[in-house]
């Protein structure tokens, strides 16, 4: 099973088509948001974009968690693999701790999601800009975010107007 296919099997009722959020299926379109933006084009297929500050979407409200969850299928090494990537975007004063609490978050929510036979590839992503001193510290160790299986995982920085492809392939 891949992880597309648990989202949909995990009770993806509220799966929409793109014009209609908080999902977006296997689209290349522009994301903008919070005066940052990104762009899904590159990106594997099939796709989901999950906006996770959407009502319909079953997540604890009283804690922090990320704009999006990222989740796809595809081939490495010609074996199956999912991708899994919690996204924040912002283009305001955070610090890099709430970045990292708000990108740990989304992963909480994804647990339900992951199942131990699936191959995973996790990577937690923000985009935008913030001061650069904050720039600086989200790749240390202090604010990595914990992956069920694999443990500690940097956050790849991405610029304004990045493919989120680039995130994939570094």
């Amino acid at each position: 099973m891949s992880l597309t296919q648990a989202f949909h099997g995990g009770g993806a009722q509220y799966a929409t088509s793109c014009s209609q959020t908080p999902v977006c299926q296997g689209c290349s379109k522009t994301i903008r948001r919070k005066g940052a933006s990104f762009s899904l084009k590159g990106a594997p297929k099939p796709h989901i974009l999950l906006m996770l500050d959407n009502q319909s979407i079953p997540i604890n409200r009283s804690k922090p968690h990320c704009d999006y969850l990222f989740i796809a299928d595809g081939m490495e090494n010609k074996k199956p693999i999912s991708y899994l990537l919690p996204i924040e975007q912002s283009a305001g004063t955070k610090s890099a701790g709430e970045v990292r609490d708000q990108l740990q978050g989304g992963v909480e929510f994804a647990k339900m999601f992951i199942v131990n036979s699936i191959r995973l590839m996790c990577k937690p992503v923000f985009i935008g800009k913030m001061k650069s001193i904050e720039l600086r510290r989200l790749p240390k160790a202090e604010y990595q975010v914990n992956f069920p299986r694999l443990g500690k995982v940097p956050i790849k920085v991405l610029r304004d107007r990045a493919r989120l492809a680039d995130a994939i392939d570094s």
